[in-house]
């Protein structure tokens, strides 16, 4: 299957990913956000308007809920690119 280019943005930040990866876009009233699915591991990466940027991970390590930071972003699979606007 060929390698299709997706964006999200999330705030101050750029998401690059293969179209082919499987994920889901969610919104509401003070939340949205996009969440990726991948064998056993999940990441959730959303903009909530009382915490700010957050990312939660669950994979073989537990589950995580972090700030989003340029640390945090070295933690999602090199698949996922993610720069600053």
């Amino acid at each position: 299957m060929e390698e299709q280019n997706k964006i999200f943005i999330l705030d101050k930040y750029l998401l690059t990913f293969d179209s082919n990866i499987k994920h889901e876009e969610h919104k509401c009233e003070i939340i949205y956000g996009i969440k990726f699915y991948f064998d056993n591991n999940n990441y959730d990466i959303f903009n909530n308007m009382y915490m700010g940027n957050r990312m939660i991970i669950n994979d073989e390590n537990g589950w995580r809920d972090i700030p989003i930071n340029d640390s945090s972003i070295e933690l999602l699979p090199d698949c996922i690119k993610v720069s600053k606007l």
